[in-house]
Protein backbone atom coordinates (compact mmCIF):
# COMPACT_ATOMS: atom_id res chain seq x y z
CA UNK A 1 0.00 0.00 0.00
CA UNK A 2 1.49 3.09 -1.01
CA UNK A 3 1.99 5.65 1.77
CA UNK A 4 3.46 9.06 2.09
CA UNK A 5 4.53 11.28 4.50
CA UNK A 6 5.72 14.84 5.29
CA UNK A 7 8.50 16.16 3.32
CA UNK A 8 12.47 16.43 3.77
CA UNK A 9 12.35 19.93 3.69
CA UNK A 10 9.31 19.89 6.09
CA UNK A 11 10.72 17.29 8.39
CA UNK A 12 14.06 19.66 8.56
CA UNK A 13 11.49 22.65 9.53
CA UNK A 14 9.90 20.55 12.32
CA UNK A 15 13.46 19.55 13.83
CA UNK A 16 14.67 23.35 13.95
CA UNK A 17 10.99 24.03 15.67
CA UNK A 18 11.78 21.30 18.40
CA UNK A 19 15.60 22.77 18.76
CA UNK A 20 14.51 26.15 19.23
CA UNK A 21 11.66 25.00 21.70
CA UNK A 22 14.13 23.02 23.84
CA UNK A 23 16.73 26.02 23.76
CA UNK A 24 14.37 28.52 25.04
CA UNK A 25 12.71 26.26 27.38
CA UNK A 26 16.21 25.48 29.06
CA UNK A 27 16.98 28.91 28.51
CA UNK A 28 13.92 29.84 30.53
CA UNK A 29 13.60 27.06 33.35
CA UNK A 30 15.96 24.70 32.77
CA UNK A 31 12.67 21.84 32.71
CA UNK A 32 12.93 21.38 28.87
CA UNK A 33 15.40 18.42 29.68
CA UNK A 34 12.52 17.15 31.98
CA UNK A 35 9.86 17.16 29.31
CA UNK A 36 12.63 15.59 26.56
CA UNK A 37 12.94 12.69 29.52
CA UNK A 38 9.84 12.15 29.70
CA UNK A 39 9.28 12.33 26.16
CA UNK A 40 11.35 9.34 25.42
CA UNK A 41 9.61 7.29 28.58
CA UNK A 42 6.11 8.02 28.14
CA UNK A 43 3.27 7.86 25.69
CA UNK A 44 -0.51 9.80 25.58
CA UNK A 45 -3.69 8.27 25.63
CA UNK A 46 -6.34 11.12 24.26
CA UNK A 47 -9.41 12.19 26.69
CA UNK A 48 -11.99 12.11 23.47
CA UNK A 49 -14.82 12.98 24.98
CA UNK A 50 -15.86 15.21 27.98
CA UNK A 51 -19.77 15.56 29.60
CA UNK A 52 -20.68 16.94 32.51
CA UNK A 53 -18.77 17.43 35.21
CA UNK A 54 -15.09 15.66 34.55
CA UNK A 55 -12.01 15.92 36.42
CA UNK A 56 -8.41 15.12 35.42
CA UNK A 57 -6.10 13.70 38.51
CA UNK A 58 -2.36 13.09 38.29
CA UNK A 59 -1.54 10.74 41.52
CA UNK A 60 -4.97 10.88 43.02
CA UNK A 61 -4.47 14.86 43.21
CA UNK A 62 -6.19 17.29 41.01
CA UNK A 63 -5.51 19.17 38.01
CA UNK A 64 -8.34 20.78 36.55
CA UNK A 65 -12.01 20.51 37.86
CA UNK A 66 -13.24 20.50 34.53
CA UNK A 67 -11.11 18.87 32.34
CA UNK A 68 -11.37 19.43 27.88
CA UNK A 69 -11.65 16.85 25.43
CA UNK A 70 -8.41 16.29 23.38
CA UNK A 71 -6.35 16.45 26.49
CA UNK A 72 -3.38 14.35 26.31
CA UNK A 73 -2.94 11.92 29.66
CA UNK A 74 0.46 10.79 30.58
CA UNK A 75 1.47 8.00 32.94
CA UNK A 76 -0.38 8.55 36.74
CA UNK A 77 -2.98 10.83 34.88
CA UNK A 78 -6.71 9.81 35.40
CA UNK A 79 -9.74 11.09 35.32
CA UNK A 80 -13.05 11.62 37.65
CA UNK A 81 -16.73 11.93 36.42
CA UNK A 82 -19.40 13.95 38.92
CA UNK A 83 -23.01 12.89 39.18
CA UNK A 84 -23.78 14.32 35.71
CA UNK A 85 -19.81 13.37 33.94
CA UNK A 86 -19.07 10.78 31.68
CA UNK A 87 -15.78 10.63 30.01
CA UNK A 88 -14.00 8.54 27.06
CA UNK A 89 -10.36 8.22 26.36
CA UNK A 90 -8.82 6.37 23.89
CA UNK A 91 -5.28 4.64 23.00
CA UNK A 92 -3.50 4.82 19.70
CA UNK A 93 -4.61 1.18 18.77
CA UNK A 94 -7.91 1.70 19.01
CA UNK A 95 -8.38 0.61 22.73
CA UNK A 96 -11.14 2.62 24.43
CA UNK A 97 -12.51 3.04 28.01
CA UNK A 98 -15.47 4.79 29.27
CA UNK A 99 -16.87 5.65 32.73
CA UNK A 100 -20.63 7.34 33.49
CA UNK A 101 -21.22 9.22 36.14
CA UNK A 102 -19.58 8.56 39.80
CA UNK A 103 -16.72 6.55 38.28
CA UNK A 104 -12.74 6.96 38.41
CA UNK A 105 -10.25 5.99 36.06
CA UNK A 106 -6.45 6.26 35.65
CA UNK A 107 -3.83 4.83 33.28
CA UNK A 108 -1.08 2.66 34.59
CA UNK A 109 2.22 1.14 32.68
CA UNK A 110 2.28 3.62 29.29
CA UNK A 111 5.93 3.12 29.87
CA UNK A 112 5.90 -0.75 28.77
CA UNK A 113 4.41 0.13 24.88
CA UNK A 114 1.01 -0.84 25.77
CA UNK A 115 -0.85 0.25 29.22
CA UNK A 116 -3.23 -0.19 31.66
CA UNK A 117 -6.65 0.80 32.55
CA UNK A 118 -7.29 1.41 36.66
CA UNK A 119 -10.69 1.26 37.61
CA UNK A 120 -10.50 2.88 41.32
CA UNK A 121 -14.53 2.87 41.82
CA UNK A 122 -17.55 3.21 39.94
CA UNK A 123 -18.36 1.00 36.70
CA UNK A 124 -16.27 1.29 33.17
CA UNK A 125 -16.59 -0.11 29.75
CA UNK A 126 -13.74 -0.99 27.67
CA UNK A 127 -13.13 -2.26 23.93
CA UNK A 128 -10.02 -3.96 23.86
CA UNK A 129 -7.97 -3.91 20.68
CA UNK A 130 -4.04 -4.27 22.04
CA UNK A 131 -2.40 -5.55 24.63
CA UNK A 132 -3.99 -2.85 27.37
CA UNK A 133 -5.06 -4.49 30.38
CA UNK A 134 -7.83 -3.79 33.00
CA UNK A 135 -7.51 -3.67 36.93
CA UNK A 136 -9.78 -3.13 39.16
CA UNK A 137 -10.67 -4.69 42.57
CA UNK A 138 -7.47 -6.53 42.74
CA UNK A 139 -8.45 -8.72 39.72
CA UNK A 140 -6.52 -7.71 36.34
CA UNK A 141 -8.21 -8.75 32.71
CA UNK A 142 -6.48 -9.55 29.76
CA UNK A 143 -8.67 -9.80 26.47
CA UNK A 144 -6.58 -12.29 23.89
CA UNK A 145 -7.37 -10.43 20.94
CA UNK A 146 -10.66 -7.89 20.60
CA UNK A 147 -12.78 -7.83 23.52
CA UNK A 148 -15.63 -5.26 24.62
CA UNK A 149 -16.68 -5.87 28.67
CA UNK A 150 -18.47 -4.19 31.46
CA UNK A 151 -16.68 -3.87 34.50
CA UNK A 152 -18.76 -2.49 37.71
CA UNK A 153 -17.62 -1.89 41.19
CA UNK A 154 -20.51 0.51 41.92
CA UNK A 155 -22.66 -2.24 43.48
CA UNK A 156 -21.21 -5.00 45.80
CA UNK A 157 -19.89 -7.64 44.91
CA UNK A 158 -18.03 -6.41 42.10
CA UNK A 159 -19.16 -7.81 38.24
CA UNK A 160 -17.11 -8.44 34.78
CA UNK A 161 -19.38 -8.83 31.93
CA UNK A 162 -17.81 -10.04 28.61
CA UNK A 163 -19.85 -8.69 25.82
CA UNK A 164 -17.57 -9.79 22.99
CA UNK A 165 -14.23 -11.60 22.89
CA UNK A 166 -12.44 -13.26 25.53
CA UNK A 167 -11.03 -12.32 28.42
CA UNK A 168 -8.69 -13.94 31.01
CA UNK A 169 -9.39 -12.76 35.00
CA UNK A 170 -6.08 -13.14 37.82
CA UNK A 171 -7.46 -12.49 41.27
CA UNK A 172 -5.82 -12.82 44.05
CA UNK A 173 -4.06 -16.05 45.75
CA UNK A 174 -3.91 -17.66 42.37
CA UNK A 175 -7.67 -17.28 41.31
CA UNK A 176 -8.42 -17.10 37.44
CA UNK A 177 -11.46 -17.50 35.20
CA UNK A 178 -11.81 -17.27 31.65
CA UNK A 179 -14.52 -15.18 30.27
CA UNK A 180 -16.14 -15.52 25.96
CA UNK A 181 -19.31 -13.28 24.78
CA UNK A 182 -22.00 -13.43 26.77
CA UNK A 183 -20.81 -14.64 30.03
CA UNK A 184 -20.60 -12.48 33.37
CA UNK A 185 -18.83 -13.63 36.98
CA UNK A 186 -19.44 -11.88 40.24
CA UNK A 187 -15.99 -10.64 42.36
CA UNK A 188 -15.35 -10.29 46.23
CA UNK A 189 -12.11 -9.94 48.13
CA UNK A 190 -12.72 -12.92 49.80
CA UNK A 191 -14.19 -14.73 46.77
CA UNK A 192 -11.97 -18.54 47.18
CA UNK A 193 -13.34 -19.41 43.45
CA UNK A 194 -15.03 -17.43 40.44
CA UNK A 195 -18.24 -18.64 39.08
CA UNK A 196 -18.90 -17.78 35.80
CA UNK A 197 -22.37 -17.62 34.05
CA UNK A 198 -23.92 -17.69 30.98
CA UNK A 199 -25.55 -14.42 31.32
CA UNK A 200 -25.32 -10.44 31.30
CA UNK A 201 -28.16 -8.68 33.46
CA UNK A 202 -28.62 -5.12 31.63
CA UNK A 203 -27.80 -1.70 32.86
CA UNK A 204 -29.46 1.39 32.11
CA UNK A 205 -25.74 2.88 31.09
CA UNK A 206 -24.92 -0.06 28.28
CA UNK A 207 -27.25 2.20 25.93
CA UNK A 208 -24.59 4.96 26.45
CA UNK A 209 -21.54 2.48 25.41
CA UNK A 210 -23.23 1.48 22.18
CA UNK A 211 -24.15 4.88 21.24
CA UNK A 212 -20.52 6.14 21.55
CA UNK A 213 -19.44 3.11 19.74
CA UNK A 214 -22.15 3.47 16.92
CA UNK A 215 -20.47 7.26 17.03
CA UNK A 216 -16.94 6.05 16.24
CA UNK A 217 -18.12 3.73 13.66
CA UNK A 218 -19.81 6.78 12.07
CA UNK A 219 -16.47 8.33 11.83
CA UNK A 220 -14.46 6.06 10.73
CA UNK A 221 -17.19 4.90 7.76
CA UNK A 222 -15.06 7.62 6.01
CA UNK A 223 -12.07 6.83 6.10
CA UNK A 224 -9.62 7.11 3.36
CA UNK A 225 -6.34 5.58 1.59
CA UNK A 226 -4.70 8.68 3.92
CA UNK A 227 -5.30 7.27 6.97
CA UNK A 228 -5.46 3.94 6.55
CA UNK A 229 -1.87 3.68 5.45
CA UNK A 230 -1.00 4.89 8.81
CA UNK A 231 1.02 2.12 11.16
CA UNK A 232 -1.84 3.43 13.73
CA UNK A 233 -4.85 3.60 11.02
CA UNK A 234 -7.35 1.85 14.53
CA UNK A 235 -6.87 5.12 16.34
CA UNK A 236 -10.54 6.49 16.54
CA UNK A 237 -8.79 10.17 16.52
CA UNK A 238 -8.59 9.44 12.65
CA UNK A 239 -12.47 9.60 12.25
CA UNK A 240 -12.28 13.19 13.76
CA UNK A 241 -10.45 14.31 10.87
CA UNK A 242 -12.43 12.14 8.16
CA UNK A 243 -15.45 13.63 9.57
CA UNK A 244 -14.64 17.55 9.89
CA UNK A 245 -12.31 17.90 6.62
CA UNK A 246 -10.82 16.27 3.63
CA UNK A 247 -7.73 14.82 2.63
CA UNK A 248 -5.91 15.16 -0.62
CA UNK A 249 -3.02 13.64 -2.24
CA UNK A 250 -0.50 16.56 -3.43
CA UNK A 251 2.30 15.62 -5.62
CA UNK A 252 5.24 16.17 -4.36
CA UNK A 253 3.69 16.57 -0.71
CA UNK A 254 1.85 13.47 -0.09
CA UNK A 255 -1.54 13.33 1.87
CA UNK A 256 -2.56 16.51 2.83
CA UNK A 257 -5.84 16.87 5.10
CA UNK A 258 -7.39 20.15 5.88
CA UNK A 259 -10.82 21.25 7.73
CA UNK A 260 -13.86 22.02 6.58
CA UNK A 261 -13.15 25.80 8.58
CA UNK A 262 -10.00 26.40 6.90
CA UNK A 263 -11.68 27.68 4.01
CA UNK A 264 -11.98 31.26 6.15
CA UNK A 265 -9.24 33.05 5.82
CA UNK A 266 -8.92 34.30 9.30
CA UNK A 267 -8.98 30.64 10.45
CA UNK A 268 -5.68 29.74 12.78
CA UNK A 269 -4.83 25.86 13.71
CA UNK A 270 -4.08 27.50 17.25
CA UNK A 271 -6.91 29.82 17.39
CA UNK A 272 -8.68 28.05 19.63
CA UNK A 273 -8.08 26.01 22.72
CA UNK A 274 -6.01 25.92 26.14
CA UNK A 275 -2.85 25.99 27.74
CA UNK A 276 -3.32 23.04 31.19
CA UNK A 277 -0.35 22.60 33.81
CA UNK A 278 -0.01 19.01 33.29
CA UNK A 279 2.02 17.56 36.36
CA UNK A 280 5.88 16.86 34.53
CA UNK A 281 5.74 18.48 31.52
CA UNK A 282 4.82 22.22 31.74
CA UNK A 283 1.71 23.91 30.31
CA UNK A 284 0.44 21.51 27.15
CA UNK A 285 -1.24 22.67 24.51
CA UNK A 286 -5.31 21.56 24.42
CA UNK A 287 -7.66 22.06 20.85
CA UNK A 288 -10.60 24.09 21.62
CA UNK A 289 -11.46 22.58 17.94
CA UNK A 290 -13.52 19.23 18.07
CA UNK A 291 -11.14 17.00 15.77
CA UNK A 292 -8.11 18.53 17.34
CA UNK A 293 -5.71 15.83 18.51
CA UNK A 294 -3.32 14.13 16.31
CA UNK A 295 -3.01 17.06 14.39
CA UNK A 296 -0.95 19.14 17.50
CA UNK A 297 0.36 15.22 18.94
CA UNK A 298 2.54 14.65 15.21
CA UNK A 299 2.88 15.78 11.28
CA UNK A 300 3.20 19.66 10.25
CA UNK A 301 0.77 22.19 9.65
CA UNK A 302 1.33 24.41 6.22
CA UNK A 303 -0.01 27.35 4.61
CA UNK A 304 -0.31 27.02 0.81
CA UNK A 305 -0.97 30.20 -0.97
CA UNK A 306 -4.52 29.84 -2.50
CA UNK A 307 -5.58 27.48 -0.37
CA UNK A 308 -5.16 28.38 3.11
CA UNK A 309 -3.83 25.67 6.05
CA UNK A 310 -3.57 21.96 5.56
CA UNK A 311 -1.81 19.47 7.82
CA UNK A 312 0.99 16.84 6.72
CA UNK A 313 1.15 13.71 8.63
CA UNK A 314 4.08 11.98 9.71
CA UNK A 315 5.97 10.42 12.76
CA UNK A 316 2.44 9.38 14.56
CA UNK A 317 3.15 6.06 15.90
CA UNK A 318 3.99 6.26 18.24
CA UNK A 319 3.58 9.69 19.87
CA UNK A 320 5.69 10.55 23.10
CA UNK A 321 4.68 12.60 25.70
CA UNK A 322 6.12 16.01 25.98
CA UNK A 323 6.02 16.57 22.55
CA UNK A 324 2.68 18.13 22.78
CA UNK A 325 4.35 22.06 23.35
CA UNK A 326 6.41 21.87 20.30
CA UNK A 327 4.32 24.09 17.43
CA UNK A 328 4.27 21.68 14.68
CA UNK A 329 4.14 24.34 11.85
CA UNK A 330 6.37 24.26 8.51
CA UNK A 331 5.52 26.76 6.53
CA UNK A 332 3.14 29.75 8.20
CA UNK A 333 2.38 32.78 6.16
CA UNK A 334 4.33 35.74 6.68
CA UNK A 335 3.58 37.77 10.05
CA UNK A 336 2.11 34.59 11.54
CA UNK A 337 3.38 33.77 15.01
CA UNK A 338 2.09 30.42 17.26
CA UNK A 339 0.19 31.55 20.72
CA UNK A 340 3.11 31.68 23.42
CA UNK A 341 3.39 29.44 26.08
CA UNK A 342 3.19 30.22 29.55
CA UNK A 343 6.91 29.61 31.61
CA UNK A 344 6.60 27.63 34.57
CA UNK A 345 8.53 29.99 37.19
CA UNK A 346 11.98 28.74 38.30
CA UNK A 347 11.62 26.38 41.32
CA UNK A 348 14.42 28.64 43.25
CA UNK A 349 13.71 31.95 41.71
CA UNK A 350 9.43 32.57 40.91
CA UNK A 351 10.50 36.15 39.06
CA UNK A 352 12.61 34.06 36.44
CA UNK A 353 11.96 33.90 33.70
CA UNK A 354 11.35 37.45 32.82
CA UNK A 355 8.32 38.28 30.79
CA UNK A 356 9.12 38.81 26.92
CA UNK A 357 12.21 36.21 27.32
CA UNK A 358 10.40 33.63 25.32
CA UNK A 359 7.47 33.28 27.04
CA UNK A 360 5.31 34.37 29.69
CA UNK A 361 5.37 33.46 33.28
CA UNK A 362 2.17 31.68 34.81
CA UNK A 363 0.68 34.03 37.53
CA UNK A 364 -0.23 31.60 39.87
CA UNK A 365 0.22 28.59 38.22
CA UNK A 366 -2.82 28.66 36.40
CA UNK A 367 -4.44 24.95 35.76
CA UNK A 368 -6.04 26.03 32.71
CA UNK A 369 -5.48 28.98 30.75
CA UNK A 370 -8.12 29.69 27.39
CA UNK A 371 -6.52 30.95 24.02
CA UNK A 372 -8.82 32.82 21.36
CA UNK A 373 -7.19 34.32 18.76
CA UNK A 374 -9.16 36.62 16.00
CA UNK A 375 -7.62 38.45 13.03
CA UNK A 376 -8.34 39.87 9.73
CA UNK A 377 -8.11 37.49 6.93
CA UNK A 378 -4.81 35.71 6.04
CA UNK A 379 -5.90 35.83 2.23
CA UNK A 380 -9.45 35.75 0.72
CA UNK A 381 -11.06 34.08 -1.47
CA UNK A 382 -10.11 30.78 -0.28
CA UNK A 383 -12.01 27.53 -1.89
CA UNK A 384 -14.72 25.88 -0.36
CA UNK A 385 -13.88 22.25 1.30
CA UNK A 386 -16.77 19.87 0.11
CA UNK A 387 -16.46 16.23 -1.13
CA UNK A 388 -16.54 16.98 -4.96
CA UNK A 389 -14.79 20.40 -5.25
CA UNK A 390 -11.22 19.77 -6.81
CA UNK A 391 -8.51 22.46 -4.99
CA UNK A 392 -4.99 23.55 -6.06
CA UNK A 393 -2.29 22.82 -3.34
CA UNK A 394 1.56 23.55 -4.16
CA UNK A 395 0.32 24.39 -7.41
CA UNK A 396 -1.50 21.10 -8.46
CA UNK A 397 -5.00 20.50 -9.29
CA UNK A 398 -6.34 17.60 -6.43
CA UNK A 399 -9.72 16.20 -5.08
CA UNK A 400 -11.06 15.13 -2.18
CA UNK A 401 -9.82 11.09 -1.47
CA UNK A 402 -13.09 8.90 -0.89
CA UNK A 403 -14.17 6.93 1.69
CA UNK A 404 -12.78 3.19 1.96
CA UNK A 405 -13.81 1.00 4.66
CA UNK A 406 -15.77 1.22 8.04
CA UNK A 407 -15.01 0.00 11.82
CA UNK A 408 -16.18 -2.84 13.14
CA UNK A 409 -19.73 -2.99 15.33
CA UNK A 410 -19.72 -4.63 18.33
CA UNK A 411 -23.45 -5.10 20.11
CA UNK A 412 -23.00 -3.95 23.62
CA UNK A 413 -26.61 -4.02 24.21
CA UNK A 414 -27.66 -7.23 26.28
CA UNK A 415 -31.09 -8.49 25.87
CA UNK A 416 -33.51 -7.18 27.67
CA UNK A 417 -34.07 -10.41 30.10
CA UNK A 418 -31.10 -12.40 31.29
CA UNK A 419 -30.16 -15.08 29.08
CA UNK A 420 -28.20 -18.71 28.69
CA UNK A 421 -25.62 -18.70 25.71
CA UNK A 422 -24.20 -21.71 24.40
CA UNK A 423 -20.23 -22.13 24.05
CA UNK A 424 -19.78 -20.03 21.21
CA UNK A 425 -20.81 -16.19 22.71
CA UNK A 426 -24.50 -16.35 20.61
CA UNK A 427 -27.58 -17.20 22.87
CA UNK A 428 -31.34 -17.67 23.16
CA UNK A 429 -33.41 -15.92 25.71
CA UNK A 430 -34.00 -18.26 28.32
CA UNK A 431 -34.23 -19.31 31.97
CA UNK A 432 -31.40 -17.86 33.89
CA UNK A 433 -28.40 -19.61 35.36
CA UNK A 434 -29.40 -20.54 38.98
CA UNK A 435 -26.25 -19.38 41.26
CA UNK A 436 -25.98 -17.74 44.55
CA UNK A 437 -26.30 -13.38 43.49
CA UNK A 438 -28.12 -13.98 40.52
CA UNK A 439 -31.60 -15.70 41.22
CA UNK A 440 -34.05 -13.35 39.98
CA UNK A 441 -36.99 -13.71 41.82
CA UNK A 442 -41.06 -13.99 40.26
CA UNK A 443 -41.63 -9.77 38.84
CA UNK A 444 -38.41 -8.83 40.05
CA UNK A 445 -36.42 -6.24 37.97
CA UNK A 446 -32.93 -6.64 36.71
CA UNK A 447 -31.90 -3.83 38.21
CA UNK A 448 -33.42 -0.32 39.82
CA UNK A 449 -32.73 2.87 38.95
CA UNK A 450 -29.69 3.81 42.04
CA UNK A 451 -28.86 7.49 43.46
CA UNK A 452 -25.98 9.10 41.08
CA UNK A 453 -27.07 7.23 37.72
CA UNK A 454 -30.33 9.68 36.72
CA UNK A 455 -28.88 10.25 33.31
CA UNK A 456 -27.82 13.70 32.51
CA UNK A 457 -29.21 15.74 29.75
CA UNK A 458 -27.02 15.08 26.43
CA UNK A 459 -25.13 17.86 24.83
CA UNK A 460 -26.15 19.30 22.11
CA UNK A 461 -23.54 18.18 19.82
CA UNK A 462 -23.65 14.44 21.25
CA UNK A 463 -24.87 11.74 18.79
CA UNK A 464 -26.86 9.80 21.55
CA UNK A 465 -30.11 9.43 23.28
CA UNK A 466 -30.25 9.70 27.04
CA UNK A 467 -30.50 6.23 28.70
CA UNK A 468 -33.43 4.72 29.49
CA UNK A 469 -33.75 4.28 33.15
CA UNK A 470 -33.11 0.81 34.54
CA UNK A 471 -36.92 -0.72 34.98
CA UNK A 472 -37.10 -0.65 30.68
CA UNK A 473 -34.95 -2.51 28.58
CA UNK A 474 -32.99 0.43 26.43
CA UNK A 475 -34.22 1.56 23.57
CA UNK A 476 -31.62 0.56 20.25
CA UNK A 477 -29.61 3.70 19.59
CA UNK A 478 -30.19 6.65 17.00
CA UNK A 479 -28.55 7.11 14.03
CA UNK A 480 -25.40 9.07 15.26
CA UNK A 481 -25.21 12.63 13.68
CA UNK A 482 -21.23 13.88 13.09
CA UNK A 483 -20.41 16.42 15.54
CA UNK A 484 -19.76 20.14 14.83
CA UNK A 485 -16.69 21.52 14.93
CA UNK A 486 -16.08 24.09 18.33
CA UNK A 487 -15.77 27.03 17.58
Amino acid sequence: MKRKFITWAAAFALLVTISASIQAQDAGTGQAQDANQNQVQNRAVRLSTVEGQVRILHSGQSVTDQAEPNTPLFNGFGVQTGDDGRAELQFPDGTVGRIPPDSSLSLDGLQEGAGDFILDHGMAYFELRGAERVRFGGYTATSAGAAVIRVKLDEAPGEIAVFDGAVHIDGPDGITADLHGGQSVRIAPKDSMLNVADLIEPDSWDAWNSDRDQALTSAASSATPASKSMDDAANPAWGDLNQNGNWYDVPGEGYVWSPYDASNGSWDPYGSGYWMNSPGYGYTWISGYSWGYLPYQCGLWNWYSGFGWGWAPGGCTPWWGGGSWIFNVGRGPGGWRPPTRPIMPHPRNPNWPRPGGGGVRAVGLQPLIAVHRTGPPIETGLPLRDRRTPVTIAGASVVPMRPVSVRPVYNHQPAQTPMRFNGSGSGATGSTVNRPGYTQAPGQNPGQTKPGYTAPRSAPSAPRSAPAPRSAPPPPPPAPRPASPKK
